[in-house]
């Protein structure tokens, strides 16, 4: 019974201990300080990564500059138009507020004579051609809806029968490289090939492909679309992330070439019923984004070229939104594109963003927040490390011995008595 209660008092004495020490530490405010910090940190550092890792479009300059010596600035203008309603393509609102196929012509012919002239490509000069730009890149590309129906003939009982899916979608109309800009993942084919030998081919998402044939591997398939018959050449996986989803990438998406959108509009396709005076869709269709893959041999002269190339630019009241894509997502330039709050509203009224930059304007707000609260534990954690080191240290630079309670020093002590 002796080594019995022995090891019930042992451990009932270690549980003491134990609680007491545990509650000693847990009401020591330094102690949570410190934790909920430490948390802070590592999940907004996650967040942080996320959200950069999910947003590598904003990166391409550094894929295009691929380890040269020249220096790449990766651009993005964004222009007005007008818009009766979804379903129609936007036309252009005059110069100077909007951006066409011919102001593309002309500003091509302006970045171009800049980069050949060695003022933004480091002293490297190269031939200018007629189908693009020599030396850098671009794309342009606008957004609008439409209907598509795809006839399906299956066989039952030994009989053909003809059926139809209609479908909604989201139409792209493209220029230029624009896959240098948007790198997909491919599921079957390829994206629009830059010369236009087939101008009825186009490229659809995952999502719609699956809709329609239950497949991915549908290239040379045929679809109705803007009353002609277009062939799919290329099926492309969308970005998946939460951001992504919330901005639209789960929605059913055709890729097309803009000069045939710009070809059904001159035939009149999109004249809307009941138009009266002038037709409407003579006025020319606007472009709802520009991009370019400028050198820089010195840093800000590629938004100087950009600005200069613009049509009818007015500094004091511009009347495109100019991004530089190249380091948007600088802790700087995150804080100066969501500061002051609510301003950024006011800044960009009237503009219709794509899919793309919808996605980083997000990533943006999201990286303004989650950097602010990497700040706070940051602080929260120098302020714990702060409080613990003062209440561990005396004045002289001593750590503090372990106090008796003050009922041990009070009592006292008596000479035992054989």
């Amino acid at each position: 019974m002796g080594i019995i209660n022995w090891i019930r008092d042992y451990w009932r004495d270690i549980r003491k201990s134990a609680k007491n020490t545990f509650k000693n530490v847990v009401l020591t405010a330094h102690f949570w300080v410190i934790l909920i910090a430490v948390a802070i940190i590592i999940s907004m550092s996650v967040m942080i990564f996320n959200t950069l890792n999910g947003r590598r479009d904003q990166y391409l300059n550094e894929v295009w500059q691929n380890g040269g010596k020249i220096s790449y600035r990766q651009m993005s203008v964004f222009a007005k138009g007008n818009r009766v309603d979804n379903t129609y393509p936007l036309t252009s609102l005059g110069e100077g507020n909007s951006i066409t196929l011919k102001d593309v012509e002309d500003i091509r012919e302006s970045l171009q004579g800049t980069v050949d002239s060695g003022k933004g490509s480091g002293g490297k000069k190269k031939k200018s051609k007629s189908t693009g730009p020599v030396g850098w890149e671009d794309c342009y590309s606008t957004t609008f809806s439409s209907s598509g129906i795809y006839q399906k003939t299956i066989t039952v009982n030994g009989v053909e029968k003809t059926g139809y899916i209609d479908f909604d979608a989201d139409i792209v109309a493209v220029g230029g490289n624009f896959k240098a800009f948007h790198p997909f993942e491919f599921m079957d084919g390829g994206f629009l090939p830059e010369n236009e030998y087939d101008k009825n081919q186009i490229v659809i998402n995952d999502e719609l492909a699956w809709k329609l044939f239950k497949s991915y591997s549908v290239s040379g398939k045929k679809v109705q679309l803007f009353g002609e018959e277009m062939t799919i050449v290329g099926v492309i996986r969308e970005k998946k992330t939460k951001i992504d989803e919330i901005t639209g990438s789960g929605k059913y998406r055709v890729f097309c070439y803009f000069s045939k959108i710009d070809q059904l509009s001159e035939k009149g396709y999109f004249s809307p019923g009941g138009n009266t005076g002038e037709d409407f869709y003579a006025t020319p269709l606007a472009i709802t984004c520009y991009e370019a893959f400028l050198p820089e041999a010195v840093k800000g002269v590629a938004k100087s070229d950009m600005l200069n190339a613009l049509p009818s630019y007015n500094v004091s009241e511009p009347q495109y939104r100019i991004v530089s894509n190249t380091g948007r997502f600088r802790v700087d330039n995150v804080y100066d594109q969501v500061m002051p709050i609510g301003e950024f509203n006011s800044k960009t009224a009237g503009y219709e963003f794509p899919y793309w930059e919808k996605a980083s304007i997000l990533a943006t707000e999201r990286l303004f927040f989650f950097e602010a609260a990497l700040l706070i534990g940051i602080i929260l954690l120098i302020i714990g490390i702060i409080i613990m080191i003062l209440r561990l240290r005396k004045p002289g630079g001593k750590f503090d011995r372990i106090e008796e309670p003050e009922e041990a020093l009070n009592e006292v002590y008596v000479e035992p008595t054989y």
